[in-house]
């Protein structure tokens, strides 16, 4: 999944949590989000331009090559904030609300664990309860998250949409690898000064553009349909019968929970659902 190693391991997930997003079987929609945050990035005034904060959604992956390593670039989204330019709305992997994971005696958890700390001190953030990011992503015209995570991907079946992605220079996986018109779909950054150009304080200064295209993504994924367990299930060769052996059939835990359901244990470093 395009840099997200719990994604690659649970590929099998994968389908549910667009089925689940296409059927309207998940308990809010992008409406309830936008009505649960306040958020109108529509509204503006006869110039053009916003009358309120725009908001953005911040989906951070965890570890020690994501964002949330960088109190500088939190701390300069807190000033942005502050001015009133924008809204900064945090949803966390969902292995970051069980801090009794963390281990204090390793130095990127323990500042992890500050950094999530003063984010929920100084950030609005999603509930515990709500770990589908799809409704969510549809919610917001800007998202920002980490290179090194599914998010990217994710929200490119929202395009077009403005993607702002922290690429942390110890990823194992550097961008000059990946596939160039997925890249170009993307505003990355590694640096604050960077970063600082594309959400400028300067409130005339123009929004980041929304890039992409839905056909990059239908090219990699294909289109969703509400059909998609069945196909990967073809394509895994699952077993067409009913198995009193439970792990002869890997969807019936899958479709029980969905993918995206808040997991107690966190993945390796980098690593996003």
């Amino acid at each position: 999944m395009y840099g997200c190693m719990s994604c690659k391991g649970n590929d099998h997930k994968v389908p549910v949590y667009y089925t689940r997003y296409f059927k309207g079987n998940i308990p809010y929609t992008k409406d309830h989000v936008r009505a649960q945050f306040k958020l109108d990035s529509s509204a503006v005034s006869q110039n053009g331009r916003p009358t309120g904060p725009i908001p953005v959604l911040c989906a951070p992956s965890t570890g020690e090559t994501t964002v949330l390593q960088q109190r500088g670039m939190l701390e300069y989204l807190k000033h942005l904030q502050d001015a009133g330019r924008f809204k900064f709305v945090w949803k966390f992997h969902p292995a970051v609300y069980n801090m009794g994971n963390y281990d204090l005696s390793v130095e990127c958890d323990r500042i992890e664990v500050e950094n999530v700390k003063w984010i929920m001190e100084h950030f609005e953030v999603t509930r515990e309860d709500e770990p589908c990011l799809l409704p969510f992503i549809e919610a917001f015209d800007l998202v920002f998250c980490d290179l090194h995570s599914s998010v990217p991907f994710i929200a490119s079946y929202f395009s077009p949409k403005a993607i702002l992605c922290f690429w942390n220079d110890a990823d194992y996986e550097v961008p000059a690898g990946r596939d160039p018109v997925f890249l170009s779909t993307l505003h990355v950054f590694q640096h604050l000064n960077e970063l600082q150009s594309i959400l400028p304080t300067d409130p005339a200064a123009p929004l980041p553009e929304a890039r992409g295209d839905i056909q990059f993504f239908w090219s990699q994924y294909g289109k969703v349909d509400g059909n998609e367990v069945g196909r990967f299930a073809t394509l895994a060769q699952w077993p067409t019968k009913a198995s009193s052996d439970p792990a002869a059939s890997p969807c019936q835990s899958t479709c029980a929970r969905g993918f995206g359901a808040s997991s107690p244990a966190r993945h390796a470093p980098g690593t996003r659902c």
